[in-house]
């Protein structure tokens, strides 16, 4: 499922173009309307408690259904149990007084990753940076059993234009792990094709982890060649790549690209689950040594953990 967004309803328009018609949103006031995708209606809002700038998304009354309702209420919840600086800040969720489900969030003035790619080509020591960021959130949230599912550019916001206080948002899509009620059926691709792993393309249902990495290493790909890891003139080419093509080594588009990064880089987009790093962690411990030593070369072991890795594993041990 791409988050691209729907034409509205002629009442939806309306209430877009007044957002003062929508009551009882807690106790907090909406401004204007400042994007809409599937499911929901973002507004810029204010908190009159703290006077703060908040980010309040409503499900769209013209898109219903109970499974839309139940993606947006877990979207809500999974947001409540995380509390991480490199993720957007939950702050309330309710009903409004005509019924509509709202998520009430931190206001992140900026852009995206994906405009900063176009915008400009990333350093090394940059994209680095970045993902290490982005690494650590994905840590907070697979502690907590959640699977995003759906790791982009553009759901990446650059508060400002600050690389180093990039936030993930958007888990309209996220996944707990061992959860007895899914809300995707087995077979039904859920995600952006040209970022998902082979196995959630293929609509595994008990995806774990591992899936947000490989969509980090596309990530991580095009923040450093200006690129897409996967593209094609159409869904069933860029599928095609996916789940046979590997991508050439990147240091053949950036020479700069030191080994070790190249190496980590081919590894989170490993075709099979396990030749990926195990965690988020894992990852986070090489990325670690890369932003201390760019050049340390990551030598695999006998048994396929990179020397990171063995460090991070004795460390738990």
């Amino acid at each position: 499922m791409n988050n691209a967004d729907e034409p509205l309803s002629q009442a939806a328009t309306l209430i877009a173009a007044n957002p003062g018609l929508i009551r009882g949103v807690g106790p907090f006031r909406l401004s204007h309307q400042v994007g809409a995708g599937g499911m929901g209606v973002v507004y810029r809002g204010e908190d009159p408690r703290t006077g703060r700038a908040v980010a309040i998304k409503l499900l769209r009354s013209d898109h219903g259904g109970q499974a839309h309702r139940e993606r947006f209420m877990r979207e809500a919840s999974a947001l409540a149990r995380l509390r991480h600086p490199a993720i957007v800040e939950y702050i309330d969720h309710g009903t409004t007084e005509d019924g509509r489900d709202y998520l009430v969030m931190e206001w992140l003035g900026g852009t995206t990753l994906e405009a900063e790619i176009r915008r400009t080509r990333l350093g090394v020591t940059a994209c680095i940076a970045l993902a290490t960021r982005i690494t650590a959130a994905l840590a907070a949230a697979h502690a907590q059993g959640l699977v995003h599912r759906d790791i982009k550019p553009s759901n990446i916001i650059l508060p400002d234009g600050d690389m180093d206080q990039a936030k993930l948002v958007d888990f309209g899509i996220a996944r707990e792990r061992g959860a007895q009620h899914l809300l995707t059926a087995t077979g039904v691709m859920l995600g952006t094709l040209g970022y998902m792993a082979p196995e959630q393309a293929c609509g595994d249902p008990d995806i774990d982890g591992r899936a947000d990495l490989f969509a980090l290493g596309s990530v991580l790909y095009e923040c450093l060649t200006g690129e897409a890891a996967f593209a094609g003139e159409h869904p069933m080419a860029v599928l095609a790549k996916i789940l046979l093509d590997n991508i050439p080594d990147v240091r053949l588009l950036r020479p700069e690209v030191p080994p070790a990064l190249a190496s980590l880089l081919a590894r989170l987009l490993a075709k099979r689950p396990e030749d990926r790093p195990e965690s988020a962690e894992i990852v986070g411990v090489a990325l670690a040594a890369l932003a201390h030593d760019p050049g340390t070369e990551s030598v695999s072991s006998p048994s396929g953990l990179t020397l990171q890795e063995q460090r991070f594993s004795s460390v738990a041990l």
